[in-house]
């Protein structure tokens, strides 16, 4: 990767977008002077993240697209760094680089770029019977946001100053893309003039047939609930044309509400079905069209028999075809030239051209007087304009001629010519003009280099208990368990007890207490957790485990002197992201769960103590939307404002999203309303524990937040007894199926 990014260097690169810490430290020191942006895989979203990372050579962020206007205005405000954030296309249900769904479920990960998209699949909300509770009629694919729509919230995205706006393009057509980046690039002239756009409503109808999943504008107001969802269809449902009048013999007669044209794509929406076609022929009063207007009444051959059905238009060929010769030819620049003549004096010609490149030429031709009266501006203007085919055309002449100045078309097309020619072999040398310095590089290389590790022996794995309940605490130290993480999210919306006490009971029976704060914590949101920990400042607390990079900086500048882990929000994946936690004073990591066994052979831990999942329902997803409260708690934001929820999840009633196989994945939502969905197999690495342990695993992190007291005892005290000695190992081996029956061993032997 190092060498294909040392190309990209070498080409001219402006900036490589970035998902990984620890990619950015090895990037950052391989190229020191190449501009390095932060996915929003990283999920930054606090300012503490962008001091530390500006640190560490990141030049902007990439917002999660969960933030509202006013987190935006927030972070703007206090960022020494650029930030980007998406104004249109596909949104993720998930927050981007904590999803693990396609991963999971496909063995594509989205952490690698190949998202299968599994939420936009369909599922059903169901309780722990699998009967569907909260049915909506219009549609199953509870997970399928609508596309992200910034036109109409243009002038308050202005306003927030960013350094750039995202258009999310990836998977769409080259059509879309021309579209769209069009329509934004226009809109943003007009506010970048100062002037005051006002929608247009062909421009909407554009953006909306070009790709139409519906239209959200996310998070920008506030949670938008159900509203953010396109529950009916996850894909292209284009744009609605009309109604059947009339159906018979073999036609259709359709009352339009949009033009019409011959090649145009169109949808017949019938009931528990679809049928779509190219419109090849049309009638109009009996007449053959090849266009009709809206308002106008049609006739198409079509097998639909039934009149009333729904008409979308999916495909519009005139727009298609305006995009499609947009980017046939890449477009032309405009150049500025200005010349002197001056009688008795040396013809001179300077050109600059958009990007501000610059040329200039003195000719030999001595300005001479003209006999004629043809102005010397008109002369200049019609040579100096022949521009055809150079990508370049005439904007602007001017400068300082005699009227009577003598300027022979041969001198000034030279001119043109050789003028032209510099400004090309300049835009060349710019696009080419880094020079990597091979022995800073080599370096580099040579140090991320991965090296065969000799196999461990000799010790025993350690465990660590993720758990957030009180009651379950005392069952992990019943079961011989020292080192406890509670949970501080209020996962399942369970109530946080007193953890000065619990800390001081297992401070008593041996045990170590640390603090597992959630993967997002909004600027609104850091002030009750430093307040919580400044409580626990004298508790005898062993760490906090941070799942964010930013909640380390934030820690440390809040006074927290006691230990910091990394939790799986930080996505470590690499030798240099052991390196880079080392560096930042972390004593222990949580590994991705999507690193194999021979990958974490490889794996230079840097001298932090690892661990690895190893039991329990792996989360899948982390999500500001909330499945249960859209569905069963009428959560929504519509014309008249929003509703809010009624909270179904104080219920305390394990739901699930079942999916058309009938795989379960539960969910649970958190105090900030946030919805964790877990995968629908838990995950068992006992029987693998001395291959882990042999390839530089320290501790395997059990989750027991989604068992029952009486499953908690049943799961622990397995891997109790697998922690005595080889003998007892073998018995709990031989006990493991009577435990855990449908289990899987994730990535550890097939990767992604």
């Amino acid at each position: 990767l190092l060498l294909y990014a040392a190309e990209l260097y070498e080409r001219g690169v402006d900036a490589l977008i970035l998902p990984d810490i620890g990619l950015l430290s090895l990037l950052h020191e391989a190229l020191p002077d190449l501009p390095l942006h932060g996915s929003t895989q990283m999920t930054l979203h606090n300012v503490a993240a962008m001091e530390l990372l500006q640190e560490l050579g990141l030049s902007r962020v990439i917002l999660p697209r969960e933030l509202s206007l006013r987190d935006i205005a927030v972070l703007q405000q206090g960022s020494p760094l650029e930030l980007e954030a998406f104004v249109h296309g596909a949104l993720c249900v998930c927050y981007s680089g904590q999803c693990l769904f396609s991963s999971l479920v496909g063995a594509r990960s989205g952490n690698r770029g190949r998202c299968a998209q599994p939420c936009r699949m369909s599922y059903h909300l169901t309780d722990a019977y699998g009967d569907v509770v909260g049915a909506r009629p219009e549609g199953n694919y509870l997970l399928s946001p609508r596309d992200l729509f910034g036109y109409s919230q243009a002038k308050l995205l202005y306003k927030l100053g960013l350094s750039s706006w995202k258009i999310e393009g990836r998977m769409k057509k080259p059509e879309y893309v021309a579209t769209v980046c069009r329509i934004y690039h226009h809109l943003l002239q007009e506010l970048e003039a100062g002037h005051d756009p006002q929608s247009s409503e062909e421009d909407l109808r554009q953006l909306l047939q070009v790709f139409n999943r519906d239209r959200t504008s996310g998070y920008w107001l506030g949670n938008p609930g159900a509203a953010l969802m396109s529950y009916a269809r996850p894909n292209n449902r284009g744009m609605f044309l009309g109604r059947v009048v009339a159906a018979a013999d073999g036609m259709i007669t359709i009352r339009l509400s949009q033009p019409l044209h011959q090649g145009d794509g169109i949808e017949i929406w019938q009931t528990g079905k679809r049928e779509g076609c190219i419109v090849e022929r049309m009638y109009r009063d009996g007449r053959v069209v090849t266009a009709a207007k809206a308002g106008e009444t049609v006739q198409l051959p079509s097998t639909v028999r039934h009149s009333g059905d729904r008409v979308f238009k999916t495909y519009d060929a005139p727009l298609m075809e305006q995009a499609q010769f947009s980017y046939q030819s890449l477009p032309d620049k405009a150049l500025s030239f200005v010349v002197r003549a001056k009688i008795g004096q040396a013809l001179s010609v300077s050109v600059v051209d958009a990007d501000g490149l610059t040329a200039e030429y003195e000719s030999d031709y001595i300005v001479e007087k003209a006999n004629s009266e043809v102005k010397p501006q008109d002369v200049a203007a019609t040579q100096l304009g022949r521009l055809g085919g150079s990508g370049y055309y005439l904007e602007k002449l001017s400068g300082d001629m005699d009227a009577q100045a003598l300027l022979p078309p041969s001198v000034l097309n030279k001119m043109r010519r050789t003028l032209v020619a510099s400004l090309q072999e300049q835009r060349e040398k710019m696009s080419f003009s880094r020079t990597l310095n091979q022995d800073v590089f080599n370096a580099v290389v040579k140090k991320a280099d991965a090296e065969k590790k000799a196999a461990r022996t000799g010790g025993r794995m350690q465990y660590s208990v993720l758990l957030h309940t009180e009651q379950a605490a005392y069952t992990a130290v019943r079961n011989g368990f020292t080192d406890v993480y509670f949970d501080m999210s209020g996962f399942n919306r369970c109530t946080v007890p007193d953890l000065r006490q619990l800390a001081q009971f297992l401070h008593k029976q041996g045990g170590k207490l640390s603090l597992y704060l959630p993967q997002v914590i909004l600027p609104r949101e850091e002030s009750h957790y430093l307040n919580l920990l400044s409580a626990m400042d004298t508790a005898p607390i062993e760490a906090v485990v941070v799942n964010n990079i930013g909640h380390i900086r934030l820690l440390r500048d809040n006074g927290w002197k006691k230990k910091i882990y990394a939790g799986s929000g930080l996505n470590i994946f690499n030798s240099a992201a052991c390196r880079l936690m080392a560096e930042l004073g972390v004593q222990r990591v949580q590994l991705s769960p999507e690193l194999t066994l021979e990958q974490l052979k490889l794996l230079d831990t840097a001298g932090v103590e690892c661990e690895y999942f190893g039991q329990g329902a792996l989360q899948l997803m982390l999500s500001e939307h909330c499945v249960l409260g859209a569905v069963c708690g009428d959560r929504k934001r519509d014309e008249h404002g929003s509703v809010a929820c009624s909270k179904p999840c104080k219920q305390q009633e394990q739901r699930y999203l079942t999916d058309e196989k009938g795989f379960r994945f539960p969910i649970a939502v958190d105090a900030a309303c946030r919805m964790h969905v877990f995968n629908s197999r838990e995950h068992c690495l006992l029987e693998e524990m001395p291959a882990l342990y042999a390839a530089g695993v320290d501790r395997l992190l059990l989750d027991v937040r989604l068992y029952d007291e009486r499953r908690t005892d049943m799961v622990l005290s397995l891997y109790a007894e697998a922690a005595i000695d080889d003998f007892s190992y073998e018995e709990a081996r031989q006990r493991m199926s009577s435990v855990i029956r449908d289990f899987t061993k994730g990535h550890l032997y097939r990767g992604v």
